[in-house]
């Protein structure tokens, strides 16, 4: 990881013109939120020197023959190049960064991973491995559950960030738009592409949410259905419209946010499903923008789960700006079922109820670079589930910094 940053920083002093924002961010088990930052942070300084020797267009394409020829080029290099520095991307998160997360939180240590490119360079797999426990550390059933949904539940974490970069600007790159897809649909296509007899996340999933349970609570084939309701996600339609029909057949290389206008205010409604370590959710989100601020509400239902769970997020950005410094500030509350917790040598069973999580994220800006701020964030949660959060009780502190590029 220290090299990813140490990457990122190299390319700062070249790359500092203000489009959105990006962070370098750090915190102790590598969560996915900060990893999540700091990846899109490397994709855009990858891509953007990708793009400084092979821009989208190499000629004005004034002709037919120019636009056809324009068109193969953009198809050709996208495959080649450019779906390759995405795919590592989602990959990098999966693995590392979202089951490694998640083993890392439980205390396992000498993980390990093996990540391969995209054809025609590699298979484009990827495999995580967890390593040791301390002498006498338990591991629970809702662990391994969230082991086994880890990788995928991290890329929905690095999405939502992206959307978020997204609705500030107003506008989505081409270059980030086959990423979004591929970590945003991480789960759908790995749960459409299972079957009874797979041997990986998903149906290691519902052997241990069932098992659990003690009886059949999720099956594959509700799953599938489930999921494809994330294919009803506004952003889906953006994203193939502008990533694979307004940049490869025309070159333009942005794209506007859309976005229902009520007044002053812009609204956009969202609705996807997830997994959770009780069966799965559905999620509906609600994305206001004021001015430069974007607020959200999100109501989250279980669906076929083994018990009741719902959970609500209030929150926004720029709840607080000045010339020097900007606060984000978010709350969620929640129902779930119980919760079990290894510990060493004991296993710690916590009962149903409500509970909920407070986080702050500040941005401070430097005195000696008008486009560079200090980053920190800060998490406090009660026992339960949080979509890319330890399960027990917890503190998260992040620090790092944010940068326009």
């Amino acid at each position: 990881m220290k090299y990813l940053y140490l990457l990122c920083l190299s390319c700062l002093v070249s790359t500092l013109a203000a489009q959105k924002s990006y962070s370098l961010l750090y915190d102790q088990h590598y969560s996915a939120m900060a990893a999540g930052e700091t990846l899109l942070t490397a994709h855009k300084v990858a891509s953007d020197a990708a793009w400084k020797v092979l821009p989208a267009k190499l000629t004005d394409e004034s002709t037919r023959r120019q636009r056809n020829l324009g068109r193969l080029y953009r198809a050709l290099k996208f495959l080649l190049l450019e779906a390759t520095i995405d795919h590592l991307t989602m990959l990098t998160q999966h693995e590392i960064f979202g089951h490694g997360a998640r083993y890392r939180q439980a205390g396992f240590f000498e993980n390990f991973y093996h990540l391969e490119l995209l054809p025609p360079y590699g298979s484009g797999g990827g495999i995580a491995n967890w390593g040791k426990l301390p002498t006498g550390k338990l591991v629970t059933e809702q662990e391994w559950i969230l082991f086994y949904m880890g990788g995928s539940e991290a890329n929905r974490v690095m999405a939502n960030c992206l959307q978020y970069k997204w609705l500030a600007s107003g506008q989505m790159h081409f270059r980030e738009t086959f990423l979004w897809l591929e970590a945003f649909q991480d789960a759908t296509i790995y749960i459409q592409a299972s079957t009874a007899r797979s041997n990986g996340d998903v149906t290691g999933y519902i052997d241990r949410v069932n098992e659990f349970y003690g009886e059949e609570v999720v099956t594959l084939d509700q799953l599938k259905l489930m999921a494809a309701v994330n294919w009803l996600n506004p952003f889906q339609w953006m994203v193939f419209t502008h990533g694979f029909g307004n940049y490869w057949w025309n070159g333009n290389t942005h794209g506007n946010i859309w976005m229902i206008p009520i007044g002053n205010t812009q609204y956009l409604p969202v609705v996807r499903t997830g997994l959770n370590p009780f069966g799965g959710e559905i999620q509906f989100e609600n994305f206001l923008k004021v001015d430069q601020r974007i607020y959200t509400f999100t109501f989250r239902q279980g669906i076929l789960s083994g018990a009741s769970n719902w959970g609500l997020r209030l929150g926004g950005t720029r709840l607080f700006s000045n010339s020097w410094l900007q606060l984000d500030g978010y709350l969620d509350i929640w129902r779930q079922p119980s919760i079990s917790i290894g510990r060493v040598n004991a296993i710690e069973n916590y009962e149903s109820g409500i509970g909920g999580s407070a986080q702050a994220e500040i941005f401070i800006n430097s005195f000696f670079q008008e486009k560079l701020r200090f980053h920190g964030l800060v998490l406090y949660k009660s026992v339960g589930y949080l979509e890319g959060e330890e399960l027990d009780e917890a503190w998260r502190i992040a620090v790092g910094l944010n940068f326009d590029l």
